[in-house]
């Protein structure tokens, strides 16, 4: 029996075959924010962290213990184009790999425009009605110089985990919105006090947000008693 064994040139113009198919088929770039339901409202915005995550082909080179190019690569440029921003590591999980980064989000009532590096969350103006988010220039011209001079194309998201802490239900109204990976177009939603939610973008509002124009997450209607839930 003659066994046929694939050669080292092979595996790796496989490998490159790979990660060039990965790269034009579009690299996630997931950014999640953490807040409570009381933080979206306070008139002096705190500065939390939040992490952006952006899809590599892998860790590690195949076969070693050296980290791969792309995440070489995002190490060596992130950093620049957004210099509050930390690498944590790469994190490998059900078939996908990301290198993750911190990087600061402000947290509060959007009295002026997110300016610089900054990512905004929180009511819009002097009015509660709405929790937008927003994104400073620098951190958009800064995602883009990346994807430019890199063979990533990414893919962007925006999620926030909202911890309910009012005191009371909230009434809201989700115009574009998953929530708990479940869609939401203009639904009428109570958020229950002692409740968390993991509230996503869809794509068109996420297009929007990377565009540089704040974006409705949802819109309050009101807060109300436990007894008043619908």
């Amino acid at each position: 029996m003659q066994i046929h064994r694939t050669s080292s040139k092979k595996r790796a113009r496989a490998a490159a075959l790979l990660t060039a198919v990965l790269a034009l088929a579009g690299c996630k770039a997931d950014f999640s924010a953490s807040a409570d339901y009381a933080e979206l409202f306070q008139v002096r915005p705190s500065m939390k962290l939040a992490t952006l995550a952006i899809e590599v082909p892998s860790c590690y080179e195949q076969n070693t213990d050296f980290e791969s190019s792309a995440v070489l690569e995002l190490k060596a440029r992130i950093p620049i184009v957004l210099p509050q921003a930390r690498y944590l590591g790469c994190r490998a999980e059900d078939f996908t790999a990301s290198a993750v980064f911190s990087t600061p989000v402000k947290i509060g009532r959007l009295s002026a425009p997110c300016t610089g590096a900054d990512i905004c969350i929180g009511a819009a103006g002097t009015s509660d009605a709405s929790v937008v988010a927003a994104a400073g220039p620098d951190f958009l011209s800064g995602l883009e110089k990346v994807e430019a001079a890199s063979v990533l194309s990414f893919e962007p998201s925006v999620t926030l985990d909202l911890s309910m802490n009012a005191g009371r239900d909230v009434e809201i109204i989700a115009p574009s919105l998953f929530i708990n990976d479940e869609p939401h177009h203009f639904s009428q939603l109570v958020l229950e006090d002692g409740t968390s939610v993991t509230m996503t973008l869809p794509d068109a509002a996420t297009a929007t947000f990377f565009q540089g124009e704040a974006t409705v997450i949802f819109l309050r209607v009101k807060e109300l008693p436990r007894e008043e839930r619908l």
